[in-house]
């Protein structure tokens, strides 16, 4: 039998640890040969699934004492955990590691903290880091934003933090695809608890409508617009997204908007609103 390499060892390792065998790749991790920073990672990631906590801060520290470097993946790994488990107190400790290490530069450890103090309810914090990064945003920074603000009842926040997501390019894929349909969700639960809803969230909302093709649930939002005297902005932002969807060039029919089975309400120009 050909003698394993270091390669080998640390696929073994990371195979057993990320299927939830902690013990059995703790056992190949004692007899590796020759570890790296990869083996210690490997063996902290499984660890950090299985929702070990006490045991992959140890194993940290002990990396750390016999002079190996975590990686990037190291901290995202305990990042994970953090946020899963609702650990701020060890999150903010790894924060404080990644600033004295200079790690609070790296997207991939700057995400993880964003959705760590996010799930940990310390959206201010999450939001400010997310602001600080001036470039390097990805769909799952851009995530890790949005489901911060909903999963904290920050209905307005998620909204328009999606609309700048798009405003800057970046479109949505299978990780933010699911919001489009969660910002009517969102949108009804701001307009039942009346909560203020301005020139900024109506053009939110329509370009997820937009992009979805729901002239239903567009109508419906239109017809708010229009009861609380933001449809002439409302028609301005329509008539841009027509200029960019030609098959959706066609003019609104005023006549009879309905909504029910959105907001459960109607609008039509000869009755009165019942938008209240």
């Amino acid at each position: 039998m050909p003698e394993k390499d270091e390669f080998t060892w640390n696929t073994m390792i990371a195979g057993y640890a990320n299927s939830g065998k902690v013990i059995e790749a703790h056992k190949l991790f004692v007899n590796t040969p020759k570890r790296s920073s990869i083996t210690w990672s490997s063996l902290i990631s499984g660890y950090c699934k299985s929702g070990l906590e006490f045991e992959s801060i140890r194993l940290f520290c002990e990396m750390q004492n016999e002079g190996y470097k975590p990686s990037q993946f190291t901290l995202g790994s305990i990042l994970r955990m953090c946020s899963t488990n609702e650990l701020l107190s060890r999150g903010e400790q790894v924060h404080g590691y990644a600033i004295k290490t200079q790690f609070d530069a790296n997207v991939f450890v700057v995400t993880g903290l964003v959705d760590m103090y996010a799930q940990c309810k310390q959206v201010s914090t999450a939001k400010c880091l997310f602001k600080m990064m001036s470039y390097g945003k990805n769909h799952v920074t851009w995530t890790a934003m949005i489901t911060g603000y909903s999963r904290n009842q920050d209905q307005l926040g998620a909204i328009e933090c999606f609309r700048d997501m798009r405003a800057e390019g970046v479109e949505a894929n299978q990780y933010t695809q699911g919001f489009k349909r969660e910002a009517l969700l969102l949108f009804k639960k701001m307009h039942t608890k009346n909560m203020k809803i301005d020139d900024f969230t109506y053009p939110s909302v329509l370009n997820c409508f937009a992009s979805l093709n729901d002239a239903k649930a567009s109508k419906s939002v239109h017809c708010l617009a229009i009861k609380t005297g933001f449809g002439e902005y409302v028609l301005e932002q329509r008539k841009c997204a027509r200029d960019r969807d030609s098959e959706r060039r066609s003019k609104m029919n005023y006549e009879n908007i309905e909504t029910d089975g959105v907001f459960g309400h109607k609008y039509n120009d000869r009755s009165e609103s019942k938008w209240t």
